[in-house]
């Protein structure tokens, strides 16, 4: 019988994390450089979203220029989180 994992077994850390405020291009180019789907987006030690890949391709689809792109405006906000004990 295998024992249950929690979300500290499974989860990356330190997590790959930016403010709402960075612009898109910069969480983009961090994900890049980290080999990480998504960004975990903070407000001090809350979580307030996640930026994704798919976020970033809206933004290029949209013909938004990623350096001019406040994360705040293509993040999901308010993600649902586990506790790492969980």
């Amino acid at each position: 019988m295998t024992s249950a994992q929690t979300v500290a077994d499974v989860m990356k850390t330190p997590a790959l994390t930016a403010t709402a405020d960075e612009r898109v291009q910069t969480a983009a180019e961090r994900m890049q450089g980290k080999g990480s789907g998504s960004v975990v987006i903070v407000d001090g030690e809350h979580v307030v979203g996640i930026l994704t890949e798919r976020d970033v391709l809206r933004v290029a689809a949209a013909g938004a220029d990623p350096t001019k792109q406040r994360i705040a405006d293509w993040m999901t906000a308010d993600p649902i989180t586990a506790q790492r004990s969980l």
